[in-house]
């Protein structure tokens, strides 16, 4: 089942409302409510689908040759930015792309060091795990790169 909490994801954009060259994630609106991230991994352009709602629906892939072509694809999508809400999910159920790399796309609630004992005590973990939620924080993940993200769907340190 499907968590019912979501996610917020924020597009960065210029102050003129423009696309940010190179950002990481690209989150968006469609005219039928469909909401979008826009991923970029060397020149596949991975568009990760969720409904209204905020339920994964998947994920396709597009050829790009430059920044121009990834224009074209967001266009073509149609897709506004805006600030996306989506529930917890991972793209590794997606089948593999043709040359068998497979980017990530998932949230996770914490960043996976804190799992790892480098705490010096239990007790030190759980306050750490505790600020975290307090503060409405959560990993969203690509690739091979955790991004802490605030409430407002921002990224954070």
């Amino acid at each position: 089942m499907a968590s019912e909490k979501l996610y917020p994801v924020a597009p960065a954009l210029k102050e003129s409302g423009e696309w940010i060259k190179g950002a990481t994630f690209m989150p968006g609106l469609t005219p039928l409510g469909e909401q979008l991230i826009v991923c970029c991994a060397g020149y596949i352009l991975y568009v990760h689908r969720f409904s209204p709602d905020g339920t994964y629906l998947g994920r396709t892939v597009h050829e790009v040759r430059n920044w121009d072509d990834t224009l074209a694809w967001i266009s073509e999508l149609e897709l506004t930015p805006a600030l996306v809400r989506v529930r917890e999910f991972h793209s590794g159920v997606d089948s593999p792309t043709r040359g068998g790399f497979d980017p990530t796309l998932s949230i996770h609630d914490h960043p996976s060091h804190f799992d790892d004992g480098d705490f010096a005590s239990e007790e030190d973990r759980e306050a750490c795990l505790r600020r975290w939620r307090e503060e409405g924080a959560f990993v969203l993940f690509w690739d091979t790169t955790e991004h802490w993200m605030g409430s407002d769907g921002r990224g954070c340190s």
